[in-house]
Parts: C-alpha cells; sequence; structure tokens
C-alpha cells in the first residue's frame, strides 16, 4: 500500500506542467522494418517537477585556465507513478512560464510514490 502522505508531499512539490508525446512507429510490411515517423499527442497538462544538477569535471589543469572545466548538467522529471511512460518519449515542460523540450533517454527509475525520468534537451537531428 503506498503511504499517501508521502506521496502527497512529494506531489506538492510540483510546480511544472508538462505535455507528453510518444513516437508513433510505423512498420513496413513488406521488410517488417519498423521505422520512427514523428511524435503523437500522448499525455496532456500533466503536472511533474524537474530538477536539475550540475556536474562538474575538471581537468588537471583547470586551475590555470578556467576554460579548460566541463560542467555536464543531469536533468530528471518527476511524475506521478502509474503512468506509463515508455522510453523515446519527448516532454514539453512548463516552467516559470517558459517551454522547454525534452528527449527521454531510457526507462523510468519507479518509486511507490513517483517515478524519475532523466532526459535531455530535445535535439530534433538526434
Amino acid at each position: 500500500m503506498v503511504n499517501l502522505t508521502f506521496r502527497d508531499a512529494i506531489e506538492s512539490l510540483y510546480d511544472d506542467v508538462c505535455n507528453i508525446y510518444r513516437i508513433n512507429e510505423d512498420v513496413d510490411l513488406a521488410t517488417g522494418i519498423v521505422k520512427a515517423v514523428e511524435f503523437e499527442e500522448y499525455l496532456m497538462d500533466v503536472a511533474c517537477k524537474v530538477s536539475y544538477k550540475n556536474i562538474g569535471k575538471r581537468s588537471e589543469y583547470s586551475y590555470l585556465n578556467e576554460v579548460n572545466a566541463e560542467v555536464n548538467q543531469v536533468v530528471k522529471i518527476f511524475l506521478a507513478p502509474e503512468l506509463n511512460i515508455m522510453p523515446g518519449c519527448k516532454f514539453e515542460v512548463v516552467k516559470e512560464g517558459r517551454t522547454i523540450t525534452y528527449q527521454n533517454s531510457g526507462l523510468p527509475n519507479y518509486f511507490k510514490s513517483h517515478q524519475e525520468i532523466v532526459v535531455h534537451v530535445y535535439d530534433k537531428k538526434a
């Protein structure tokens, strides 16, 4: 049984809203090859929380020149656990009045109270 008090506490932090799009696949009946065609609407106006974590990586000479310092950012989207989010989904997140588009890199991490999905800034070429 889910501890609703704990889940309510986590969901009270959901101050963002996202639209989730999944890949619409097309199967070539002659060859059996499956290819992604485009994204289709899946879930709209879903409450969520976007979390950012900066991970710094410095070379042994970065103290000489700060340009050599490298920072990577890990972005996670927190959602309700009952949502079925498949790998490859695209997320349009409205945060503080700005829309940022992300793409999903893999399977969600599921917990009783929520799920966490690591995403990357959407690249139309990918």
